[in-house]
């Protein structure tokens, strides 16, 4: 039974290492008007967090994993950097990366329906 649950684990890992990096459906935070979302990127490279590097901007994001192939992932919407949470899973070897939009890109959208 042990080793029918480790072939299993092994099977998903292999199946989620192919697995593009993708964004959650957009949501709005509970008790404010701004959006939040999820990215989720499968790193085999990586074994641990420390192997993962992290970059970018409110608009783009770099992730890089030893000597695997960058990515470089736009943000759904414009981010605030200052509210940006990462969890690393080993067991899968992915980065979870959660994102509050910016409250200014907000608020631009906003006048610029109202106009």
């Amino acid at each position: 039974q042990q080793q029918q649950q480790q072939q299993q684990k092994q099977q998903h890992a292999h199946e989620d290492a192919g697995a593009e990096p993708s964004w959650s459906p957009a949501v709005l935070q509970v008790g404010s008007s701004l959006r939040t979302s999820s990215l989720k990127v499968v790193l085999p490279a990586a074994a641990r967090f420390e192997d993962v590097s992290l970059d970018g901007s409110s608009r783009l994001f770099i992730i890089k994993s030893g000597g695997a192939e960058d990515h470089r992932i736009a943000c759904p919407f414009e981010v605030d950097l200052d509210n940006v949470q990462t969890r690393f899973s080993r067991q899968s070897r992915s980065l979870v990366i959660s994102v509050v939009e910016f409250s200014d890109s907000h608020e631009r959208a906003h006048d610029d329906i109202l106009r």
